[in-house]
């Protein structure tokens, strides 16, 4: 960034697409008209010729982070007393308060094109939102308008619908096509002309979109028709206020709440809602908004359908006393903390409720009920309606839709910082895996072992408000997990983690934390390996002039490593083993995840060079060091000790590593032309040792492992491999013990000098 002398800087992290990235230039409008002499930040529009390059932040720095309510007042105050220089500004901001004028508005989105096709008097256009269904994290808040909606509107009319947007080549037109021969349908995929298509017309049908509710509004339409849906419904989404109460060009049709369902399902839908969306009078919605709920139940009423088995497993918060009377613990919690905390107190899913029972589903809507949990204790079981999705065995509960919807990093991220694009690898070392790997292992464990001529792409991934477990070092959104950043956990724990409780402690909210481990993190090989490239590559790339290291408690080993790359005197949020944090502003980098141990990466090749040139070669060294493991209680050879016997008659130096300081170690990896060792964590000090380094590995058959390959490969190292066979023991590969060919090792080591003497190529 780039900084000049001025006022106050509001700084936007930018969101979503276009219109998300409208909505949150509004908000900076706004926030400018409280404090005049203040310079936005980071907001390039240049479909409508906005440029506000990024500026240098200065001392102090707010952050705004809430996702649509902002609290600008308290902001500008805060800057123009002089307490705050800089605020960052994350969020979305949908609200009209967040807003300046609709003339400054209109002022600040000039039209960029004078549309082609202006459709004056005789037209209505109806915006065709394209259908979220297929994308990774479809938005069940953005359902599709039914063709019935358009079909009243143009009936009440007489207009000619023109539809016009992403969806009006998609799918979901099929109907509409069928259902208006005449309409015009326009494909023009161009969002600025689409954008104004809709502001120039003097008619407007409005489905659930941002993007056309934007430019409907700074429009000089006569009227503008709007479907009170989805996120446009302060019932099913209250965060979201984009009800442009008072304005007398707009005409309001409520619908029952409803959610975007699979193609298949939704003509159905569509057919059951239909005959229920009503066009209601601004004054009568503004009623049914401002006297919502009418008709909850009282927490006595509920608390006579609590499922206590369910509530207890789904609320790991509950106390049961000495007497085990779970029963009543679940009763009390419910009455003091859920019933206040909206927590259900039984098993449902909302989503298959709202689409099943569209009378409960207008209900809700209109505001008689403030959710479906309550109007089923209310009325809804009364009726004989059913808790559960079809789909969802007796006894699974609303994690069976969870499962199906669980976020996505590439799209929860507000910001994906790439450290490396994917490369081709030059051949200027060797891999040579023996005949006993096709011999001993089945062709996939045999084949992942082969050279990797690529590298793969490396990201960071910075999030807002997400939720950290350190017992299983993953992040969560809302209370959903994000599944890349759950590594090394069973299935029956992922499994959990769909409907645990979270019950996050605060942290500090200026901060930006680097997450520096994953749930590995007590392991040499995963601190070396995995952890220092994340925490090296955060805190070199960092923007935020307030970081936090987010860690478990450190071993000195584990300083000492980090204070190799000088990171070791960096603030720290220390991680007790079991509990939960509420970070407003998080960072993950694919270096924790599981595919790290399998690709190459040039990054962590840097981070570990890094590491090397930090570490002096051992004076007191040798050419040649075998990595025992002799102190270790995984895996063992059982006839080490003779390979020990071996290697010192040939002069190679025995090094231990788990018994010397990481410095020592790394010095002495670092000195060595030629590793020898058995598959363990002591060779992770090979990301020490010189380019063209020979790391021989010793590979036992149950425990066919690539990652010290796979290291080798990305620190330049020559790798040879043989496989050896495992003793019998039973099916944990850890306790399993295993016997080193010793003739076919001498031969090995024998073909490995003699590359070496004769200096041959790379192959």
């Amino acid at each position: 960034m780039s900084g000049t002398a001025g006022g106050p800087i509001f700084h936007v992290e930018p969101k979503g697409a276009l219109g998300s990235r409208m909505f949150q230039y509004l908000v900076a409008l706004r926030f400018r008209e409280l404090v005049p002499d203040c310079r936005i930040s980071n907001v390039m529009i240049p479909e409508w010729g906005i440029d506000h390059p990024p500026l240098e932040l200065e001392e102090p720095v707010a952050w705004s982070i809430q996702s649509h309510h902002v609290d600008l007042q308290p902001l500008a105050e805060r800057v123009r007393s002089g307490q705050v220089r800089s605020i960052v500004y994350t969020g979305r901001g949908q609200r009209r308060e967040n807003f300046p004028s609709l003339e400054t508005c209109r002022s600040a989105f000039r039209p960029a094109v004078i549309s082609p096709a202006r459709f004056g008097e005789r037209y209505i256009v109806c915006h065709v939102r394209p259908s979220d269904i297929g994308r990774v994290r479809p938005d069940p808040n953005a359902p599709l308008s039914p063709a019935a909606f358009y079909a009243e509107i143009i009936a009440r009319t007489g207009l000619i619908p023109v539809f016009v947007g992403g969806g009006a080549g998609g799918d979901h037109t099929a109907q509409l096509r069928r259902q208006f021969p005449h309409g015009v349908f326009l494909q023009s995929g161009d969002n600025v002309l689409d954008f104004e298509v809709i502001r120039q017309a003097q008619h407007i049908v409005l489905g659930v979109s941002s993007f056309a509710w934007l430019a409907a509004w700074l429009s000089d339409a006569e009227r503008i028709f709007m479907a009170v849906n989805g996120r446009f419904n302060p019932m099913q989404e209250p965060a979201v206020d984009l009800l442009p109460l008072g304005d007398p060009r707009y005409q309001f049709c409520l619908f029952p709440i409803n959610y975007d369902v699979p193609p298949q399902r939704r003509a159905a839908l569509h057919g059951r809602i239909a005959p229920l969306c009503r066009f209601i009078p601004q004054g009568q919605l503004q009623r049914f908004i401002g006297d919502a709920p009418r008709f909850d139940p009282s927490v006595d009423e509920m608390l006579e359908q609590l499922d206590v088995a369910w509530y207890l497993a789904r609320n790991r918060d509950v106390t049961v006393d000495a007497e085990g009377d779970g029963g009543e613990a679940a009763r009390r919690h419910y009455r003091d903390i859920g019933w206040r905390e909206r927590r259900s107190p039984f098993r449902m899913s909302e989503q298959a409720y709202a689409e099943r029972y569209p009378m409960a589903a207008l209900e809700v809507s209109q505001g008689d009920y403030s959710s479906f949990v309550q109007h089923y204790v209310a009325v809804g079981r009364k009726r004989g309606y059913r808790l559960l999705p079809d789909e969802c065995e007796p006894g699974e509960d609303a994690a069976c839709d969870a499962v199906k919807s669980t976020p996505c990093i590439d799209l929860l991220a507000e910001e994906t910082v790439v450290v490396e694009h994917a490369a081709p690898v030059s051949a200027d070392f060797v891999v040579v895996a023996g005949g006993s790997f096709s011999r001993l292992l089945c062709p996939q464990s045999a084949a992942s072992f082969n050279r990797r001529h690529a590298t793969e792409d490396m990201r960071i991934f910075r999030l807002r408000e997400v939720v950290l477990d350190s017992s299983m070092m993953m992040l969560f959104s809302g209370h959903q997990p994000i599944p890349e950043t759950f590594y090394l956990m069973n299935q029956e724990d992922y499994d959990y983690a769909l409907v645990k409780p979270l019950h996050p402690e605060a942290t500090n909210d200026a901060a930006h934390h680097i997450i520096g481990c994953n749930a590995a993190h007590g392991s040499y090989y995963h601190w070396m390996m995995q952890s220092l490239p994340a925490i090296d590559w955060g805190v070199r790339m960092r923007r935020h002039a307030d970081i936090a290291l987010a860690v478990p408690p450190l071993r000195p080993w584990q300083v000492e490593a980090l204070a190799l790359l000088g990171h070791a005197t960096w603030p720290r949020l220390t991680l007790r083993p079991v509990a939960h944090y509420a970070l407003a502003s998080a960072e993950y980098a694919a270096f924790l995840g599981a595919r790290m141990s399998g690709i190459v990466s040039r990054a962590a090749a840097e981070t570990f060079a890094r590491v090397r040139s930090a570490v002096a070669p051992a004076e007191d060294g040798a050419d040649a060091i075998y990595v025992a493991r002799t102190d270790a209680a995984a895996r063992v050879a059982v006839n080490e000790a003779a390979l020990i016997a071996m290697l010192e008659r040939q002069g190679v130096r025995v090094v231990v590593p788990g018994t010397l300081p990481v410095t020592r170690q790394l010095a002495l990896f670092r000195r060595a032309a030629l590793v020898i060792g058995p598959h363990g964590a002591g060779l992770s000090n090979i990301i020490a040792c010189e380019p063209g380094t020979q790391v021989y590995e010793l590979v036992p058959s149950h425990y066919p492992n690539p990652c010290f390959n796979r290291l080798a490969q990305t620190c330049r190292l020559n790798w040879w491999g043989d496989v050896f066979e495992a003793e019998a023991g039973d099916g944990n590969p850890m306790r399993r013990t295993w016997r080193i060919d010793l003739d076919a090792v001498a031969r090995r080591l024998d073909e490995i000098r003699n590359r070496m003497a004769n200096r041959e190529p790379a192959l």
